[in-house]
Order: C-alpha cells, then structure tokens, then sequence
C-alpha cells in the first residue's frame, strides 16, 4: 500500500468514526418528587430513549409539546423510540426507575415532565449520563448525576 492510499484510509476512518453516534450509557435512574411537586399535583414525566440519530433533530423542544404531539410521533417512530412513562405524586420516591430493555443501545435520552409553571417546561438532556436523579419540585425539574457506584 502507498502512503497515499493509507492516509487516505486512515482519513476515512477516522471521518466514520466521528460521525459514529455512540450509545448512552445511561442505566440507573430515580425520580423523587418534593411535597409540592408541580404545584401539588402529580406529575407525568417520559423518560425517551431514542435509537435514530435522524429522530433526535425532530424530538418537540418543550414538554407541552412533547405530550400533545407524542402519540403521533410513537407512532411515526416505534421500532426507534422507547419511553418510559411515569406519573408520579408529590413527596414520592421511585427507586428505581424500570427501564427499556435496549436501553444501553440509546444514542439519545430525553426527560419531559408535565409541569403547570412554565420553569417545568423544558426538556433534560440525559445523553452520555450513567446514573440520574430526577427531582420534580415546586415549580420545575432538576437532575442530579448520581456519584459512581451509588445505588439508585
């Protein structure tokens, strides 16, 4: 092989490489809720675990969204979508969350809680995440990464 042809093999490997979209490693999750969580009402929260590059870009920006349009795009995208739906109550713990069976293989992971203050309203990314914890309060969402080795 010629120096030529072996950068430019080396060139296209690394090209794949750096376009390869790798799984999350995402595995561990618990959700606590605060006492008045969500303005004391129980919350719906989806954990979305995406497995097509091409439906993350498509995914809605805000929870409202997410909730009105989500029967309609589980049906567009089945086989490329897993979500875990929770409805949890205020001062709850769920520990732990029961996830997908291929979710080792998801290339992006999305968080959308129903809240009724528009602080609630935007998604977590939990992209590249190993272990989380989701925490409804009064008026938003907030995620903790779990240290290591801590048990959900």
């Amino acid at each position: 092989m010629t120096p030529g042809r072996a950068l430019l093999l080396l060139a296209t490997v690394a090209a794949s490489s750096a376009c390869a979209h790798h799984p999350t490693p995402l595995g561990r999750v618990r959700v606590t809720t605060d006492a008045d969580a969500n303005q004391d009402t129980a919350t719906r929260l989806d954990l979305v675990f995406i497995y097509d590059q091409t439906v993350v870009a498509g995914l809605p920006a805000t929870a409202p969204d997410w909730f009105a349009r989500r029967r309609a795009l589980l049906d567009a995208n089945r086989s490329v979508l897993d979500v875990v739906f929770l409805e949890v109550p205020p001062d709850r713990k769920i520990d732990p969350v029961l996830l997908p069976k291929r979710c080792a293989d998801a290339i992006a992971v999305r968080a959308y809680a129903e809240y009724q203050a528009p602080e609630g309203q935007s998604p977590l990314d939990l992209t590249g995440l190993a272990g989380v914890e989701l925490r409804l309060r009064a008026r938003d969402l907030v995620l903790r990464i779990l240290p290591h080795g801590e048990r959900p």
